[in-house]
């Protein structure tokens, strides 16, 4: 983005006019160079109580290694000596992926050549000595100035990550998800706990906070704590020492390590071995791990992603999940809502599966009105992949035209109650639906042998009878299917 923008200075005698927005709203975070220690307590005490995190060093080498991974809204310089700018700065200034604002303390009538600063986007200078609050005030002008462009610099990036993330939902419940993944993901290095049933889009929220942060051009490794082995979990994440235990034939570097300065996802966290989540909590604490059977300690330059679709809190109460841990991830969440909740979005993806898959055949599909409103009324409790497995289902079995209520697979097995049941129709197909299951002809609801054999044959007839990605759908091993297959008695048809 190519923004060139100062603001005025004013004289250190100047009462301040009111800032355009009051400090203290929300944490800002500021980077203070300062090589004379020039700049006294009270400064400090000014900033912070106004709501800035602060982060000093004497000079810019201090922190040049980890500052494009700096947090920062603002960068404060007192400069020595005005004439001599230093250009490394000015260029990491320039480059920092948020594009911090800039305010230059210079000796009184010594201005630095305008031209060396106009790489930065935003920045001002004032003359030395000036008093906390009027710095205070010249910060809170910049950072106004900076929060309107950041505003078109993160629907920007949105845009851009847009084939990456998939699709962006109508949902409100979606549209407060995204706006606390883009304001995570301008905090780098912070842990972030993604929430929600399985299935509702947790690892399209974990790529979107990659993708959005000054990590995205880093790697994003995704690792599932649940299909990983329990016994190879710690070497995956930490790493190994040769000789660690036995079979460990040489040194391996864990994925902790192997992202780098990227992302690692761990899915399904709470899987994780107590043992492991310990380890991780440690992490999280000090920025630093040991490879198993290692003695040396390396820096975590990483960010941690991890997800659950399980209820936390109750596995602390039975003491399967670290508390400790747990508190800390709550720290940074993103929670994404089921299906069910959010209408509009059945609707949108219905839509794009079902326009999705008509491109992918060739040939020309659409929903109808009663079909939509089917699709709007279930309770979907395998939500986005259950969706998308029943318009594909629908497409592959009609193969085109309009597709009505009754080309869903789900809609047959909810036929409405017969008639003399206590219950109205309306009232029980209401019910059912708010528990997120379907019923058997008559209304009555399928026992769970029935329901298990519904959803099986669904899957096998989406992928036309191929045990392989049936079994892979459905999240079990090809010996087991075939076993279900003769149990339920559906080895004739499939």
């Amino acid at each position: 983005m190519n923004k060139k923008t100062s603001t005025p200075s004013s004289s250190p005698t100047n009462k301040p006019a009111t800032p355009e927005r009051p400090l203290g709203k929300k944490s800002h975070r500021l980077l203070i160079l300062d090589p004379a220690k020039e700049l006294t307590a009270a400064f400090h005490t000014t900033l912070e109580s106004g709501g800035w995190s602060i982060t000093s060093a004497r000079h810019f080498k201090d922190v040049r290694a980890r500052f494009p991974l700096l947090p920062l809204d603002a960068v404060l310089v007192a400069a020595p000596n005005s004439k001599k700018v230093d250009l490394e700065l000015i260029e990491a200034l320039a480059s920092h992926p948020q594009e911090p604002a800039a305010l230059f303390l210079v000796p009184k009538g010594q201005p630095p050549d305008p031209a060396a600063l106009a790489p930065i986007g935003v920045f001002t200078v004032l003359a030395r000595p000036s008093a906390p609050g009027i710095l205070a005030h010249h910060l809170d002008v910049l950072l106004s100035v900076r929060r309107s462009n950041d505003e078109r610099v993160l629907v920007s990036r949105v845009r851009e990550s847009r084939p990456r993330i998939s699709l962006l939902l109508p949902s409100q419940a979606m549209k407060e998800t995204y706006k606390r993944i883009t304001r995570l993901a301008l905090s780098p290095d912070t842990a972030v706990f993604i929430t929600g049933e399985p299935s509702t889009g947790k690892d399209h929220a974990a790529q979107m906070l990659h993708d959005l942060s000054p990590r995205a051009s880093q790697p994003f490794i995704t690792l599932s704590c649940r299909e990983t082995n329990p016994s190879t979990l710690h070497s995956e994440i930490f790493g190994h020492e040769k000789g660690a235990f036995a079979g460990a034939l040489e040194r391996k570097k864990g994925l902790l390590e192997l992202v780098g300065q990227g992302t690692l996802f761990l899915k399904d966290v709470e899987n994780l071995p107590l043992d492991l989540q310990s380890a991780l909590l440690s992490v999280l604490q000090r920025k630093a791990f040991h490879r198993r059977g290692g003695k040396m300690e390396i820096s975590m330059t990483a960010r941690l992603a991890v997800s659950t679709n399980r209820d936390l809190s109750q596995a602390v109460l039975e003491r399967k999940f670290n508390e400790e841990l747990f508190r800390k991830l709550q720290e940074a969440e993103i929670h994404v809502a089921p299906l069910r909740t959010r209408i509009e979005d059945v609707v949108f993806l219905a839509t794009h599966f079902c326009n999705q898959l008509a491109s992918t055949l060739g040939v020309q599909t659409s929903l109808s009105d009663d079909a939509m409103a089917e699709l709007a009324s279930y309770g979907w409790p395998g939500n986005v992949r259950e969706l998308r497995n029943a318009i594909e289902w629908a497409v592959l079995r009609h193969g085109g035209g309009v597709l009505h209520r009754d080309a869903l697979g789900f809609a047959s097995q909810r036929a409405p109650a017969a008639q003399g049941t206590a219950e109205s129709p309306a009232s029980y197909r209401s019910k059912s639906a708010a528990a997120d299951f379907p019923l058997a002809p008559g209304g009555r609801v399928l026992t769970l042998v029935e329901a298990e054999k519904l959803h099986i044959q669904n899957v096998l007839r989406l992928h036309g009878g191929n045990r392989t990605r049936a079994a892979e759908t459905l999240g079990i091993a090809r010996s087991t299917l075939v076993r279900k297959i003769e149990e339920l008695g559906l080895g004739e048809e499939f």
